[in-house]
């Protein structure tokens, strides 16, 4: 049995460890141009081809892997994972705790699916296609939805919590279930085109502070307040 000597040395050993650990950790996020202009969490997985365009909120233990791209203002949730190939997301995007998107499938037409490193030192993974996935401007996805490869998600859409996004989702679309379906359209086709028109995700905040009255408008039940409103507006252009 361990003497309490032994044991103050034992814990002593394990607190220096973890000092020269999380000195590592904060030597590395310093050397990382991407942690100076954004909010990143503990335990989060960034892998050199990713980008992130600036003011991006990472929660802890998320996960980005492949040719990630991660638009302005863009938040990321709890434990959440961006799984490329390649995966390009808007501007003002949310997403819940424990959203996937996967940029990349298992092969399914070979003598098996599996493609982890105890079988051929994990060749067979070079078989899986790296494919797109395009998510637009102010897309809110809601908690363990999963986005697979393939699948382009319009701007304003909603992905409903839970949902399995199996195909494309038009712009300003409600989509719920597994796989998910599309139940109806945030706005009338009048307001969405304006909406896509004016652009506002490409405004700086000090412009968007300038209309922040119209963000309050109920657009279902006051359509004709925004439409005579962005109609007097210039176009943003990207």
């Amino acid at each position: 049995m361990m003497n309490r000597v032994q044991r103050f040395l034992i814990r002593q050993l394990r607190a220096a460890d973890q000092w020269y650990q999380n000195g590592l950790v904060e030597a590395q996020r310093q050397a990382d141009p991407r942690y100076h202009h954004n909010t990143i969490g503990k335990n989060v997985r960034m892998f050199h081809e990713v980008v992130l365009e600036g003011d991006n909120i990472l929660h802890d233990d998320t996960w980005l892997t492949g040719k990630v791209t991660f638009g302005r203002y863009s938040t990321l949730g709890f434990r959440s994972v961006l799984y490329g190939g390649t995966i390009i997301v808007g501007r003002y995007c949310q997403f819940g705790w424990y959203v996937e998107v996967h940029a990349i499938d298992h092969v399914t037409q070979y003598v098996t699916t599996y493609q982890n490193r105890q079988l051929f030192d994990g060749r067979m993974k070079q078989l899986a296609p790296a494919e797109t996935v395009t998510i637009g401007h102010d897309v809110w996805i809601g908690d363990r939805a999963i986005v697979l490869p393939s699948v382009n998600i319009g701007t304003g859409a909603i992905i409903g919590a839970g949902a399995v996004v199996t195909k494309d989702v038009p712009e300003y679309g409600i989509v719920v279930g597994s796989p998910a379906r599309l139940i109806k359209k945030r706005f009338d086709d009048r307001v969405i085109e304006a909406l896509l028109k004016w652009q506002w995700w490409h405004l700086s905040p000090t412009e968007l502070a300038q209309h922040e009255a119209i963000f309050r408008v109920d657009l279902q039940q006051q359509p004709e307040v925004f439409l005579e409103y962005v109609a007097n507006l210039p176009i943003v252009l990207p």
